[in-house]
């Protein structure tokens, strides 16, 4: 990514790709911040969809997400 305005990544399993029950999975990528000013923030926002359509998953209760950031 290379534009300064707001950008934006989504992330999607493969149709016919799944976890299984109790099962997990771990998803890691590194944002770096490659200038800044002295005393800037920024800010990371993480939306996670329930699979309304059910597209990959027909049994709500399954639809159990945990979001967590680490920053350094």
């Amino acid at each position: 990514m290379t534009s300064a305005t707001d950008q934006q990544v989504s992330l999607k399993i493969s149709s016919g790709e799944f976890i299984s029950a109790i099962g997990l999975s771990i998803l890691g990528f590194t944002i770096t911040r490659t200038t800044a000013n002295a005393g800037s923030n920024s800010n990371i926002t993480v939306n996670v969809n329930e699979d309304a359509s059910q597209t990959y998953d027909s049994n709500i209760v399954n639809n159990i997400y945990a979001r967590i950031i680490t920053s350094l």
